[in-house]
């Protein structure tokens, strides 16, 4: 689509090679070589049903999309929308980080889920998560298969979140 190749350009994930012909000039592309992205294989989603998928606040994974924490890796739609392929890879990424456990100490230890009830800016809880792919917090263990069931100690957590306000 032209406006999809327009903003490609703009924004640099595309170059075109220059074709002149006659007074006009055009940009060719080779689509096997200079694309970006990969087809989108399977279902793609728009925000608010890509948070829902990973149990996160629209906003938060907006900001995960825009600070490249959650990285895309095939095309939905433009860069607006979601591919299933990604968030199930990105889940998997955030989720495979930690070690899977028995049981949860509620007085000691509290859940992303629980977390994100909090309220904090999207960007305090995209500073977590990517502080938690780059191994600079350190779960405690996880509950379940999903981001949200991710385990952190309680006072070592909300002494980052009041960092990273």
């Amino acid at each position: 689509m032209p406006p999809t190749a327009i903003k490609y350009v703009k924004d640099g994930l595309i170059k075109g090679k220059p074709l002149t012909s006659g007074s006009r000039t055009r940009l060719i592309f080779d689509l096997t070589k200079d694309v970006p992205f990969k087809p989108c294989k399977g279902i793609y989603y728009i925000a608010r049903d890509a948070a829902k998928f990973l149990g996160l606040h629209v906003k938060l994974l907006q900001m995960l999309k825009k600070e490249n924490i959650y990285k895309m890796t095939h095309l939905a739609y433009g860069l607006d929308g979601f591919c299933e392929v990604d968030l199930i890879e990105f889940r998997n990424k955030v989720v495979n980080m930690v070690k899977l456990v028995a049981n949860a100490n509620a007085e000691h230890h509290i859940s992303m889920k629980s977390i994100m009830r909090k309220k904090c800016s999207a960007d305090v809880f995209a500073s977590i998560i990517s502080a938690v792919l780059n191994k600079k917090i350190t779960p405690v263990g996880r509950t379940g298969n999903e981001i949200g069931d991710i385990l952190f100690n309680k006072a070592e957590l909300l002494n980052a979140i009041r960092i990273y306000q």
